[in-house]
């Protein structure tokens, strides 16, 4: 069990000494409103996962915190295990001493019922046991309101907000009643999705990251769709940059061994490429030297294991084409704004939420799961290779302009001032 605690962040990130139990104040920008007159935000993170560097939800959250903070004071009530990622006052991305363990793409999920019941239940039972030092914290640092990224069976927050009367908004990315069972069955998996839905359903914004608000089925004005997004400095290393267009086409995938990146639909695709010798394939993530008697043996290959994420942008401007060869009907890619921010071709499967986003001219889509039609679109690649320039320039300006993490967070900011001026006005 993980205790919580609460730290202070504001933007920008200049580091104050304080007194009492708040270890970190940052002050901020003394061009805009005094401290005194901003609204204070609580942002709840609970889920171990989410706080190791090399996630996306890792990504999401510290660039969403800092620019809540553009508007808001913000506490982060968080486990002890993130005080390592807090550094003078940064709330910053340091390499997890953890590492990915080897996934056995054949192994599938443990279908004893019983054994999962009892592995939520002590989910449940370890989530809320401390309950009412999470609710005393709350009530001592009295915020306007409660952001909190959900995780699996974890309803603190929610009941906290509804019984100090806080304004609960809620950030939703997956459907986990349906992921938990990539792992193991349960007989509480019907409870768990009613409870998880419901708490959706009574907060007061709801946030559904990419096309999760279709996946789960979902209608109302407080649902609202976001995507995930690439920060401004980041994109903007590589504006006047240019791909050299010579062979061997440079493809890469950024991700790591997982169920969901279905890596078989491209291992297939390989396999099917009419040209094999004029690809070189980089895999960027763990584990994925195990793949290496699977690629033909006529294509390069490199495996450049964990990359910073600071330092992955470099890396990538020097690659044509960036892959995503699976998909999850809701997913909304990190490392497709990535891959735009490194101006690269990205090939990707046909979902409807990265349909609605995109256009054609902005990426190159093949039928989900059809390795011919991937390895078709990479031969194309081949042949016509300006369409790096063309696609690539597209997707630069499209994320450049729309997907930047401070301009997500504005559109975010303006739905939480509406909600916080509507409850002043009851």
């Amino acid at each position: 069990m993980c205790s919580l605690l609460i730290h202070s962040y504001s933007a920008p990130m200049t580091l104050s000494k304080t007194s009492g139990k708040t270890p970190i104040a940052l002050h901020q920008d003394p061009t805009s409103d005094t401290p005194a007159s901003r609204a204070k935000g609580m942002y709840v993170m609970t889920e171990p996962g989410c706080i190791k560097s090399y996630s996306g939800a890792f990504l999401h959250i510290t660039n969403g915190i800092r620019e809540l903070s553009r508007y808001y004071h913000i506490d982060i009530l968080a486990p002890k295990a993130v005080q390592p990622y807090i550094q003078n006052g940064n709330f910053t991305l340091i390499p997890s001493p953890e590492k990915r363990t080897v996934v056995d793409m054949n192994t599938g999920p443990n279908t004893n019922k019983l054994y999962g019941l009892l592995k939520d239940l002590k989910t449940l039972l370890v989530n809320h046991l401390p309950f009412f030092r999470y609710y005393r914290q709350v009530k001592a640092a009295r915020p306007d309101f409660i952001y909190e990224r959900i995780s699996y069976l974890n309803f603190n927050a929610f009941l906290i907000a509804k019984l100090l009367n806080i304004p609960y908004i809620t950030e939703v990315n997956g459907v986990y009643y349906e992921e938990i069972r990539h792992y193991y069955h349960s007989w509480l998996n019907g409870l768990a999705r009613r409870l998880m839905l419901a708490t959706y359903r009574r907060s007061d914004i709801c946030y559904m990251v990419g096309g999760l608000k279709q996946s789960h089925g979902l209608d109302g004005g407080h649902y609202i769709s976001v995507q995930n997004g690439i920060e401004t400095q980041f994109i903007d290393r590589l504006k006047d940059h240019k791909k050299q267009l010579e062979l061997p086409l440079q493809l890469c995938f950024v991700g790591h061994l997982a169920y969901h990146h279905r890596i078989e639909v491209l291992l297939d695709a390989l396999r099917k490429l009419k040209q094999p010798q004029h690809i070189h394939i980089h895999f960027i993530g763990a584990n994925f030297e195990s793949l290496h008697q699977a690629i033909p043996p006529q294509i390069q290959h490199t495996f450049h294991g964990m990359v910073k994420h600071e330092q992955l942008l470099d890396l990538l401007q020097q690659f044509h084409v960036g892959l995503i060869p699976a998909c999850r009907p809701g997913d909304s890619f990190m490392k497709l704004y990535t891959y735009g921010a490194a101006k690269l071709m990205c090939i990707v499967p046909r979902q409807r939420n990265v349909e609605q986003t995109f256009d054609k001219g902005e990426l190159r889509f093949f039928e989900l799961e059809n390795s011919g039609q991937l390895a078709a679109c990479i031969d194309e690649v081949v042949q016509q290779p300006e369409m790096i320039h063309t696609y690539g320039q597209r997707l630069y300006q499209t994320v450049r302009q729309r997907f930047t993490w401070t301009s997500i967070f504005e559109q975010v900011h303006t739905e939480i001032q509406r909600l916080l001026h509507a409850r002043q006005g009851r």
